[in-house]
């Protein structure tokens, strides 16, 4: 998608607030779920003693080590730095854009999650999509950047659960 795409996107959302909001909300509520998902489970793991704890907690911090790193090296611009439009949700960040790190630590999680629950993790990964579409959509983050997010902490995750097992 180029610039028109995301000014035009920019001009349409503002025009519908209630829209707007809906967006920034269901992208805070979905992260949420995830994240508060993540700390109960590994609450569970750590009661009942479940040696899957250590991959649970090993590899998705690997992971977003990793990417932390990935994103300071790069530094890449966000979309409201460059684009004469600013975020539906004002922020102050300036690059780390590529990769997203929304994307990528839910889908690294949602992998997480399916090993150990297929259904729920199945779930998280419609979460996964659809975080990265609201963070386009908020204009907080390109296109190309929640893609290679959710691809590459799904990779991250499947590989380093791989090894784990």
């Amino acid at each position: 998608m180029n610039a028109s795409w995301y000014i035009k996107k920019y001009t349409w959302l503002k025009a519908r607030p209630t829209l707007s909001k809906a967006i920034i909300t269901l992208c805070h509520i979905l992260s949420d779920a995830i994240y508060l998902a993540y700390i109960v489970s590994v609450g569970l793991l750590f009661i009942k003693h479940d040696a899957r704890i250590w991959a649970f907690i090993g590899v998705p911090a690997i992971g977003f080590l990793t990417e932390t790193l990935l994103r300071a090296k790069l530094n890449w611009p966000r979309p409201y730095e460059v684009l004469p439009v600013p975020a539906l949700e004002p922020k102050d960040t300036k690059g780390k854009s590529f990769p997203s790190r929304h994307a990528f630590s839910a889908a690294i999680l949602s992998i997480a999650f399916y090993t150990l629950h297929p259904i729920l993790g199945a779930c998280l990964l419609l979460f996964t999509i659809l975080i990265g579409l609201c963070r386009v959509l908020m204009g907080v983050h390109w296109i190309r950047d929640v893609v290679v997010g959710i691809l590459f902490g799904w990779l991250f995750g499947g590989i380093g659960f791989f090894l784990f097992h």
